[in-house]
């Protein structure tokens, strides 16, 4: 007569199987997805971050950190955009690359010329022309974001750090895009099980017991790379128009001190 198998066994079994098919069942980072930060990113230029990628291909990611309001205002940064006077919404912290590039997701407007979709009703871009049309009428943070820097990644730099467990890939909605409170967002995002590595082992640093993500020593860090360039912010160029600004991609004038980011009470 044959013994049943230890219970022991079958449930650590069971258990194994569910965390592999947990970690099988996120999908690929892609263009209008989300990069969730695991609780185990120590890299205080990400820890706790939600990024939109914009792009993702054979030349490189890019993305813009979603969650990351700063205490300046986007007319302090672009005082020569005029109708950013009248816009009371705060200016992002997109990443820590070339935090004198300016991108702005732009929602529920039509087809843009000089915007690139990312997400159904979502546009981006970075063309000085688009963005002082677009504010020529009243608008506000429910509708459009402006973000100084971005989050870029080396072709199969991305990979390699969703595979030691860094980022959760999660589809993106443009309701959590233009969340009225940001800083809630990555909590609500997090998911339960926590990404897997079967090379992960624990590290001086590490909190839980559970491996920290440690800056390498050479190289760039997590979406620190300098491609892509700003030249290639937007997948169409944009057109000059009458007013001599469109195909203008967006820049920074000065960043007022401090140039942090906003605590969560002053959120908007």
């Amino acid at each position: 007569m044959r013994r049943p198998a230890p219970r022991v066994a079958v449930l650590g079994l069971a258990l194994l199987g569910m965390m592999f098919a947990a970690e099988a069942a996120e999908p690929p980072p892609a263009k209008g997805r989300f990069l969730v930060a695991a609780r185990e990113m120590i890299d205080p230029n990400f820890s706790e971050s939600v990024i939109l990628l914009l792009s993702h291909g054979d030349g490189g990611t890019m993305g813009l950190i979603v969650n990351r309001p700063t205490v300046v205002l986007p007319e302090q940064a672009i005082p020569d955009i005029a109708g950013l006077r009248d816009y009371s919404g705060p200016l992002f912290l997109g990443g820590p690359v070339q935090l004198n590039a300016v991108t702005f997701l732009i929602r529920g407007a039509p087809e843009l010329d000089g915007g690139e979709r990312v997400l159904p009703g979502v546009q981006y871009a970075a063309d000085a022309g688009l963005l002082e049309e677009l504010t020529t009428e009243p608008i506000d943070a429910a509708t459009l974001r402006v973000f100084v820097g971005y989050a870029g990644w080396a072709p199969g730099q991305l990979e390699g750090e969703i595979a030691r467990g860094g980022w959760h890939v999660l589809p993106a909605d443009a309701d959590t895009v233009f969340a009225e409170d940001p800083s809630a967002v990555w909590e609500r995002l997090l998911p339960l099980p926590e990404p897997l590595s079967a090379s992960a082992r624990p590290m001086p640093g590490s909190r839980r017991g559970r491996p920290a993500l440690a800056r390498r020593s050479a190289g760039p860090g997590p979406g620190r790379t300098d491609e892509p360039g700003p030249g290639r912010i937007s997948g169409r160029p944009g057109t000059r128009g009458d007013n001599g600004r469109r195909g203008t991609i967006l820049g920074v004038a000065a960043l007022p001190p401090p140039f942090r980011r906003a605590p969560a009470n002053d959120a908007r």
